[in-house]
């Protein structure tokens, strides 16, 4: 109740029962007792704890502090760099810099017709490589994700690269 002034009380009195709780509006407070005999007993507001500060004998823990980055071995390294590479060959032959003719080495014929598909459909625009993410599945074997964008649209982008014996080569690519 937001306004006690204006609430409505209905007194149920019975002979076999007394009058119970009710609000006492100029106190503000409940009240218990009989307001037809004014045999009325108030019970105070429950106090309130103390404003003062309490002294904790136990301490509270500091924050965790951030570790050191955990370092990247050569192979994961290295492993960025073909990815990225192959990002940037994706690209670059989309934009009509790199034939295609010219990836038979490092993409297999599927993907090749992938690319020349999407090429065919994004011809005229400019085709940049945005975004780059490796996810290594085993160490012969990566997944990667590409954002590549044209002057108005982004175009994301999945391919598999697994190591042969002497060379890396994309095997699967989707580009949407």
């Amino acid at each position: 109740m937001h306004d006690p002034t204006s609430a409505t009380v209905h007194w149920l009195d019975s002979p076999t029962q007394p009058a119970g709780w009710h609000w006492d509006p100029i106190l503000g407070q409940a009240r218990f007792g009989d307001p037809v005999n004014q045999t009325v007993k108030s019970f105070p507001a429950p106090a309130r704890p103390a404003t003062a500060a309490r002294t904790d004998p136990t301490p509270k823990p500091e924050p965790a502090q951030p570790g050191p980055c955990p370092q990247r071995s050569k192979a994961e390294k290295d492993l960025d760099i073909v990815c990225s590479q192959f990002g940037r060959l994706v690209a670059e032959a989309l934009d009509g810099k790199r034939r295609i003719g010219a990836l038979t080495r490092w993409f297999t014929f599927e993907c090749l017709e992938a690319l020349t598909r999407q090429r065919q459909r994004v011809a005229g625009h400019n085709v940049r490589l945005a975004s780059i993410r490796v996810q290594a599945v085993s160490p012969r074997c990566a997944e990667v994700t590409l954002r590549l964008t044209t002057d108005s649209h982004s175009h994301p982008a999945a391919l598999r690269v697994v190591r042969l014996q002497d060379h890396w080569i994309c095997t699967d690519l989707e580009i949407a």
